[in-house]
């Protein structure tokens, strides 16, 4: 059986509840709740990627987002230096 650790992002239900310790009931509320996202549109699987952001988010940690000034930098840089 593979761990947590090399089950890849789409897990199913019990491994995201466990990979945020959360009972499956905690994990429905939290879901219930709009605190942590839910399943992957048309699945059965959470991404873990997905649940990491919202809970860095969640916690206050700094993510990076892109806007869309650094967007339109990253896009002329890559017209200016790509070739």
């Amino acid at each position: 059986m593979k761990t947590l650790n090399t089950a890849g992002r789409g897990v199913t239900r019990k491994m995201a509840a466990e990979h945020c310790c959360l009972s499956l009931r905690g994990f429905d509320q939290w879901v219930d709740k709009g605190l942590l996202p839910g399943p992957i549109p048309g699945t059965r699987r959470w991404d873990l990627k997905a649940i990491d952001l919202r809970l860095d988010e969640l916690s206050g940690i700094a993510t990076h987002k892109i806007t869309a000034e650094a967007d339109d930098d990253y896009k002329r840089w890559i017209r200016e230096n790509v070739k």
